[in-house]
C-alpha cells in the first residue's frame, strides 16, 4: 500500500529489515512514530517476525495486541500482566509470538515497571514491539530496548483534525492538493483513530473502508479528495460511492 511504501522508504525501517535479514533483530524494539500508522506498522512488523502466512484481516494466531489508539486504550497494569502470561505460550503457528504495546509512550509508571523483567529476559519464543508516537519511552523500559525512529515527509508528519467547517474543507483541498496519495492516505488514517476514539464508528467503517479501496486501487490524489469530500462532506452514500469505483 502507499503507507507501507512510505514507511518502508525511511531509515528507521530499512534499519529494522537489514539487522533481520542478518538475524540480529533484538526481542524487544520500540518503534517511534506517527500514531496514524502504528496499524501498518505493526502489519509491517508482524509480518517480519511471524511470517507472511496465517494473517487473516490484521489478526495473526502469535501477534498479541496490548491496548489501541485512544486515551481509553492506554494499556493499563493488567494489560500488561496479562501480557506475560500470553508471551510465554508455546506458539501457535510461527517460531515466536509477538507482544504489540501500543502507546507506550503514554503508560501508567506501575503498568511499564510491570514490563520491566519481561523486556530484559524475554522467553526464547517471545518477541516485544513497544509502538510510541513520541520519545518519552520511561527510561528503564528505553535502556533495555532498541529504539528505531520512522521519519517520515514534514507534510506526512503534520496532524489536522478532519474538517467540519466549510472553511475547514477548502483549507483542506487547497492543502492535500499539493501532497502524493501516501500522505493524504497517511493524514485519513489520522482521521479514523480520532473517530474511532470518538465513537463515531459508522463514519470510522465508512473511512476506513474507503482507506482500503483507495489502496487496493492504487487511486490518484485527485480521486481520494473527490470520495473524501463526497462522503463526508456532501454526505452521498459510501454505498452509492462505492458502487461507481467497481
Amino acid at each position: 500500500s502507499e503507507t507501507e511504501a512510505l514507511i518502508k522508504s525511511s531509515k528507521g525501517w530499512q534499519e529494522l529489515e537489514a539487522a533481520a535479514s542478518a538475524g540480529q533483530l533484538p526481542q524487544a524494539v520500540g518503534i517511534i512514530a506517527p500514531s496514524a500508522v502504528f496499524e501498518t506498522v505493526t502489519a509491517l512488523y508482524g509480518r517480519l517476525m511471524l511470517g507472511a502466512a496465517s494473517w487473516v484481516e490484521g489478526a495473526h494466531p502469535d501477534l498479541i495486541r496490548v491496548g489501541g489508539m485512544g486515551d481509553k486504550e492506554i494499556p493499563k497494569i493488567d494489560d500488561c500482566r496479562r501480557l506475560q502470561i500470553e508471551i510465554s505460550l508455546y506458539p501457535a503457528v510461527s517460531q515466536r509470538r509477538l507482544a504489540v504495546i501500543w502507546q507506550a509512550d503514554r503508560l501508567k509508571p506501575e503498568a511499564a515497571n510491570s514490563l520491566l523483567k519481561i523486556t530484559e529476559e524475554p522467553p526464547e519464543t517471545g518477541a516485544l514491539l513497544f509502538l510510541a508516537e513520541e520519545d518519552k519511552i520511561i527510561p528503564t523500559i528505553k535502556s533495555r530496548i532498541w529504539s528505531v525512529y520512522i521519519e517520515l515527509p514534514a507534510e506526512a508528519a503534520i496532524k489536522r483534525p478532519m474538517p467540519v467547517t466549510n472553511q475547514d474543507w477548502a483549507s483542506w483541498l487547497d492543502i492535500s492538493r499539493k501532497a502524493g496519495a501516501a500522505v493524504l492516505l497517511l493524514e485519513m488514517q489520522g482521521w479514523l483513530a480520532e473517530l474511532t476514539e470518538n465513537e463515531e464508528f459508522i463514519k470510522a467503517s465508512e473511512l476506513d473502508s474507503l482507506i482500503r479501496a483507495a489502496e487496493q486501487r492504487n487511486l490518484s490524489p485527485a480521486v481520494i479528495q473527490d470520495l473524501v469530500f463526497a462522503i463526508f462532506k456532501e454526505e452521498i452514500p459510501y454505498e452509492k460511492i462505492l458502487g461507481s469505483l467497481r
